[in-house]
């Protein structure tokens, strides 16, 4: 497929990072978020109970509380570290033009100005997630490469889209 490969411009921005982190909190991985911070939450709420002897709808409000806390606290924890990656950017990751070559067996990333190349089999994708704004490429359940819509044509993206659902499968999800 070589003659065929999809080859594109990409650049990652600190406010597409910033929107990747909260879309896999929050809507790809929202059931471990929900799960573990509910969690804590009920913990928090019934160990409240018990210290000061609330009834069940009081341990309730505690609960629905301390859950809203929680988020809202993961939240705000997603805003800082996009700023001190933003602020620090110890990887060189941000506003650095990447070409992308999807081959048949790999994505080819070359990182323009830095002589550097990298290969990702597509076998080694652990998810691809699709949503409006970009595609993500997971290597890990922290790990993902990242291509914005906004620095690829409609055309392109619609190209991608197709080569990755037929490569993935069921491991290709659209948000």
């Amino acid at each position: 497929m070589t003659d065929k490969a999809i080859t594109i411009q990409n650049q990652l921005r600190p406010g597409d990072y910033k929107k990747f982190l909260v879309i896999d909190t929050f809507r790809i991985r929202w059931m471990f978020t929900v799960l573990s911070n509910s969690a804590g939450a009920l913990i928090i709420a019934l160990l409240i109970r018990n210290v000061m002897k609330y009834d069940l709808l009081m341990t309730l409000l505690w609960f629905v509380s301390v859950l809203a806390l929680m988020l809202g606290i993961q939240y705000i924890f997603i805003q800082l570290q996009c700023r001190l990656a933003a602020k620090k950017d110890h990887l060189h990751q941000f506003d650095i033009e990447q070409t992308m070559r999807f081959d048949e067996d790999e994505l080819i990333i070359t990182a323009d100005g830095w002589n550097w190349t990298g290969k990702i089999p597509y076998e080694s994708l652990i998810r691809v997630v699709e949503s409006a704004d970009a595609f993500y490429l997971y290597r890990s359940i922290k790990t993902a490469s990242l291509i914005s819509k906004k620095e690829i044509s409609a055309d392109q993206s619609e190209a991608i889209s197709s080569f990755l659902k037929n490569k993935m499968g069921k491991y290709y999800m659209s948000i």
